[in-house]
């Protein structure tokens, strides 16, 4: 009993000074302000001042610019791309069709293995019993 406790003990002492690991995000709104400014050309560029004073040009035209042309034409590639992706998909689903009777023919297949014996011989007593009957 003592000794579990002591067992015990040790263990959450041990424990106690272990930190598992975690994910941190530190946001920082005025880097992310000045990517997003350098993308889209949407938002405000701070501090203020220092942008007035040594960047007044760019300030003044990174709205008009669209630095991102290419999410635009992505945008559009996509668009595009439904009818084609709506062919591969009514292919594929043919295609599932086709398997999907494949899978029943091979599993006529692995009955007919299993029990074509006993159908057999039903079917030789059947042969059996009609060559009894006599032709009138």
């Amino acid at each position: 009993m003592n000794r579990t406790l002591l067992l015990m003990a040790v263990a959450a002492v041990a424990t106690s000074g272990v930190k598992a690991q975690s994910v941190t995000y530190n946001h920082d709104s005025p880097k992310q302000n000045q990517i997003t400014v350098m993308e889209t050309g949407t938002g405000a560029l701070s501090p203020e001042l220092y942008y007035t004073l040594l960047h007044n040009k760019y300030k003044k035209s990174a709205a008009s610019k669209n630095k991102l042309s290419f999410r635009t034409l992505a945008g559009v590639n996509l668009y595009n791309q439904t009818d084609e992706a709506e062919a591969i998909d009514s292919a594929l689903v043919k295609r599932a069709e086709i398997e999907a009777l494949n899978v029943a023919d091979r599993q006529i297949d692995l009955a007919w293995l299993a029990e074509g014996d006993k159908i057999n011989a039903q079917m030789e007593r059947l042969q059996r019993n009609i060559d009894r009957i006599p032709l009138a």
